[in-house]
């Protein structure tokens, strides 16, 4: 999936300690937390939250993006 957006130039920023792994761009950071965090959020559009485990729902950062006032 991002992948794709990026092939259609799409503005995506990716966060998180294991994203280097997987996409080898500038669009890659390292993971932000706290007040970082929720300035990232301000600043964006849409937050996407990949976790590994969907057995357990929603996780805090859908919680924290939507407060933040990001979809």
């Amino acid at each position: 999936m991002i992948k794709a957006l990026l092939k259609a130039n799409i503005n995506v920023q990716l966060y998180g300690p294991y994203w280097k792994y997987f996409i080898k761009n500038n669009h890659v950071h390292d993971g932000v937390y706290g007040h970082e965090m929720v300035k990232i959020f301000n600043l964006s559009k849409i937050v996407l939250n990949f976790h590994a485990d969907r057995r357990y729902g929603p996780n805090m950062r859908v919680f924290e993006a939507t407060g933040s006032g990001s979809f």
